[in-house]
């Protein structure tokens, strides 16, 4: 899969369970690989980032 592909857009509509999957999907492969590249790093950040908005949220919502 080539992540530098997904974008804002697709990440903001993903639910929090399918966000926490693909980031553990995606830390697995880079996890496995035997170089660090930066961009995945950058790209894991940005789903961290996402994950989080996402649940606070959600959290906001159900007060």
């Amino acid at each position: 899969m080539n992540y530098e592909k997904l974008h804002v857009q697709t990440l903001a509509g993903m639910s929090v369970d399918a966000l926490k999957n693909h980031y553990a999907e995606v830390k697995t492969q880079y996890m496995q690989r035997d170089g660090r590249d930066t961009r995945t790093q950058a790209y894991l950040s940005q789903v961290d980032t996402w994950i989080q908005k996402s649940e606070s949220v959600q959290e906001g919502g159900n007060q």
